[in-house]
Order: C-alpha cells, then structure tokens, then sequence
C-alpha cells in the first residue's frame, strides 16, 4: 500500500523573482516513493498545464503584473502534494 506523499520542488524560481516578458520556463522536481504520474500547474487560480514526463517543465506566455504560480503533484497511487505557491512578477 502506497500511502507516501509525493515530493515537488520549484527549481530556478525564488519567490518574489522579477522575471522577463516573453516565454517563461517553469521546472519543477517531483519525486515519490514508487512512481509520479502527473505534475499539474496553474497561475492565478487558473489551470496551466499539466506535464506527465519527466523533466516536468512548463512554457507560458507570460503578462505583465504581479502573479503566483501554484504546482500539484500526484502519483499513481492516488496521494498529491502542493507546493508551496511562489509569487513572481512581470513589469
């Protein structure tokens, strides 16, 4: 029975960072006990994406303001993990 939580961590992205106009990557390391099947992402409350393959990494468009990115995992076992969310901005 697998009831251990799976591990998320944002890499290259600190809390409060200005970030570029453009497309922004977003990379996460997820990890779990036996096997992660989904990371999904979304921004301002709003659905993103969801990266199924390691690396689990995101492309967005980004616009101009204050934002916080938010990062769920799962893995095949039903059990999930949120990240702490992290505020960046865009000017």
């Amino acid at each position: 029975v697998d009831n251990q939580a799976p591990q998320i961590t944002f890499k290259e992205l600190e809390p409060g960072a200005t970030l570029s106009r453009g497309q922004i990557a977003f990379k996460v390391e997820a990890t779990d006990n036996i096997a992660v099947q989904s990371v999904t992402y979304s921004i301002d409350g709003e659905f993103l994406a969801e990266s199924l393959t390691p690396p689990y990494g995101i492309t967005w468009n980004s616009v101009t303001g204050e934002h916080v990115i938010a990062v769920l995992v799962r893995d095949r076992a039903g059990n999930f993990s949120q990240g702490e969310p992290v505020p960046f901005r865009i000017p």
